[in-house]
């Protein structure tokens, strides 16, 4: 995924706050690096276009990222070693999901919904998969 060219102002720094703490509006998303977890539902932005996520984070909450129809692609960090139930959920736009090895639970629904994804590729590290 490429860098975030955006000017600083229209970047949200996620710190790990939860639900309700991350404005619709964002379109942009750059993870500090103390993150070691995103909360359950934590972001509905149909505006969001881009993430960065950080190395050392470790799982992706229920509903995360729900209904962010904007988001085209998503490089999962090899650190993340769960993605919860729901994370991506009605992704519309979702084309693309890097997921790196290490990681060793995807659960249920986890890219339900997901009615462009073209491509995703299962790391040999997965133990648990339900999508």
């Amino acid at each position: 995924m490429s860098d975030i060219d955006a000017p600083a102002e229209e970047v949200f720094e996620y710190a790990g706050h939860g639900p309700g703490s991350v404005p619709s509006n964002v379109t942009h998303v750059r993870f500090l690096p103390r993150v070691v977890e995103i909360s359950n539902g934590v972001f509905g932005c149909s505006s969001l276009r881009e993430l960065v996520l950080n190395d050392g984070l470790r799982e992706i909450g229920e509903h995360a990222f729900e209904g962010c129809r904007s988001l085209q692609m998503i490089r999962i960090p090899s650190t993340v070693t769960k993605i919860d139930d729901y994370a991506f959920i009605r992704c519309s736009n979702l084309r693309v999901v890097v997921l790196n090895e290490g990681l060793k639970y995807i659960n249920q629904g986890a890219f339900s919904d997901c009615i462009s994804l073209q491509s995703i590729t299962i790391p040999s590290t997965v133990n648990e998969r339900l999508i």
